[in-house]
């Protein structure tokens, strides 16, 4: 944490060190995590026409720019981290705060960050982040799916085409969050010096995580249309 605020990325102070016991006593930051912005950024968008009219009035939109910015900072953070060889090695939705006062970008949570040379470790760094953002947002989407499958099985029974488009629709924090992963990659780019070798091992470290999802989607796909078939079996004995 102290090499990352020496290279001039905003880590909360530390106060005190015990050498003995291995405790910190560091600055307790005033804010919210990334995390919180994006879920208020995903209500903001499922809104809808309610949010479109309050758009023209002025009162929507705030948390969407607010996540724009904040995939800007982070983005230049990283790249300003990864410069000067230091991996965090927990980035995510809780380990990244918004500060109150100014909205700033502040990393936290530095317990697994490692000092390396090495490019594959730095896109590994930022994959992980993908796949925090996305894993949280599989789960916020949750509820979304669950309606999506119950959209899906009515569509069937009354033989609607949309059926299949709406079972296969990412959810909206989903998109929400690869957008703002690619805004974060957007800013990386340009900030580091890196960039060439890291993109290339990203791409590296992408595609060996896409080996293992194909088993990871039928094993969903499977849990979808058991959830279908229940539902449909409840509606037909509610019906007799």
């Amino acid at each position: 944490m102290l090499r990352a605020h020496k290279l001039g990325v905003l880590v909360p102070l530390v106060y005190h060190t015990d050498v003995e016991s291995g405790r910190a006593v560091l600055e307790a930051v005033p804010g919210r995590p990334l995390q919180a912005l994006m879920e208020a950024a995903v209500a903001e968008a499922e809104a809808g026409s309610a949010g479109a009219e309050a758009a023209e009035a002025g009162g929507s939109g705030k948390a969407a720019a607010d996540l724009d910015a904040a995939a800007v900072a982070l983005g230049k953070a990283l790249a300003r981290l990864h410069d000067g060889d230091q991996v965090h090695g927990g980035l995510g939705g809780s380990s990244v705060l918004l500060r109150d006062s100014d909205g700033a970008v502040v990393l936290t949570d530095f317990r697994r960050s490692t000092n390396s040379l090495i490019a594959i470790d730095k896109a590994s760094d930022l994959a992980a982040l993908e796949k925090a953002l996305l894993e949280a947002a599989a789960g916020r989407g949750g509820q979304e799916a669950a309606a999506s499958t119950s959209a899906a099985a009515a569509g069937a029974e009354s033989g609607g085409d949309g059926a299949k488009a709406a079972a296969a629709a990412p959810s909206k924090a989903t998109e929400i969050a690869s957008a703002f992963f690619e805004k974060v990659l957007n800013t990386y780019r340009p900030s580091s010096r890196m960039w060439s070798a890291v993109h290339n091992k990203l791409a590296e470290v992408r595609g060996r995580k896409a080996v293992s999802q194909p088993g990871q989607a039928a094993a969903a796909a499977g849990s979808g249309a058991k959830a279908a078939a229940a539902n449909k079996k409840a509606k037909t004995e509610a019906a007799k």
